[in-house]
C-alpha cells in the first residue's frame, strides 16, 4: 500500500487552533488464482478547537475514510469455534466513511470534563452472512458487503488524573442487504 499525505495546522489565534490532514493509498489486490485489483482510496481530516487555554472550550471536527477488507475476508476458508464455516468474498468493495463530531469541554486544576456528541456514516460495511449452504454438514457465513450502517452517540469522560468514560451509541442499518 503506497500512500501520498498532505497536512496543515496554521496558528490564527491564541484562541483558536484549527488542523487538517489528508492522504491518498493506493490499494492492491494480488493473490494467486483471483484477478489483481488497484485502487485509489482517499481519507482526511479537518478539525477547530476554540477555547485556546480558557476553561471552557469546544472542539469540531469533518473526517473521510476507508477501511480496506483483510485477506480473511477477501480469500480466507476457516472452521470457527462457534460451529460455522466463514468463506472469504474476493470482491469485497472497500468501506467509505465520513464522520462529524462535535465537543465542549471543561479544563481546570482540579475538574477536566468533556462531552462528545458523534456521528458515522459507513458505505459498504463488511459484515458475515449465512449462505444457507454446507461444507461437510457444517453452515457457511461468508463476508460481504452488507448495508450502509449509521453509527452515532454520545460520549462523556471526567476526572482530574484518572479517566471515567461513559459511552452510548446505537447503529441502525440504513440499507437491506442486496
Amino acid at each position: 500500500m503506497a500512500a501520498r499525505r498532505l497536512g496543515c495546522a496554521p496558528a490564527a489565534a491564541p484562541w483558536l487552533d484549527a488542523g487538517a490532514g489528508a492522504r491518498i493509498d493506493r490499494v492492491l489486490r494480488r493473490a494467486d488464482g483471483y484477478a489483481r485489483t488497484t485502487e485509489w482510496v482517499p481519507s482526511g481530516k479537518v478539525g477547530v478547537r476554540i477555547g485556546g487555554n480558557r476553561a471552557l472550550f469546544s472542539r469540531a471536527a469533518l473526517g473521510f475514510g476507508y477501511r480496506v477488507p483483510d485477506p480473511t475476508e477477501l480469500y480466507g476458508l476457516l472452521l470457527r469455534p462457534d460451529g460455522f464455516v466463514y468463506v472469504g468474498e474476493p470482491n469485497l468493495e472497500t468501506e467509505q466513511s465520513r464522520s462529524v463530531e462535535f465537543s465542549l469541554g471543561w479544563k481546570s486544576e482540579r475538574l477536566r470534563a468533556t462531552a462528545t456528541v458523534y456521528r458515522n456514516e459507513i458505505s459498504e460495511y463488511i459484515s458475515i452472512a449465512v449462505r444457507g449452504d454446507s461444507i461437510s454438514g457444517i453452515p457457511v457465513r461468508q463476508y460481504r458487503n452488507v448495508a450502509d450502517a449509521r453509527i452515532e452517540g454520545v460520549s462523556g469522560a471526567r476526572g482530574p488524573g484518572r479517566r471515567v468514560a461513559l459511552d452510548r451509541a446505537r447503529v441502525p442499518a440504513r440499507r437491506a442487504p442486496g
